[in-house]
């Protein structure tokens, strides 16, 4: 549970370290009494079922976009073309 909490924490900002706290765990103790499947609208509008025994959808109750940071630092390599080649 400490390295959730510490996920949380780094990977928002401001008032939003909060609100997912209080989701994260709410989404913890529903997940784990009512083993039931959870919808949720994401960032782009779309609608996602989080299933109680994922991991990626505990992670989408953490924060808005999970490993933002990650996904943007891949997104940059390849706008920029970052030497990557692709073999189909």
């Amino acid at each position: 549970m400490i390295d959730v909490l510490k996920y949380i924490w780094k990977k928002n900002t401001g008032l939003y370290k909060i609100k997912y706290l209080l989701l994260g765990v709410l989404f913890q103790v529903f997940k784990r009494t009512t083993k039931s499947i959870v919808s949720k609208k994401i960032f782009n509008g779309k609608k996602i079922f989080l299933y109680p025994n994922c991991n990626v959808s505990s992670m989408y109750s953490y924060t808005d976009i999970p490993d933002k940071q990650e996904i943007n630092i891949l997104r940059n390599i390849v706008k920029n073309g970052g030497g990557v080649n692709l073999c189909f």
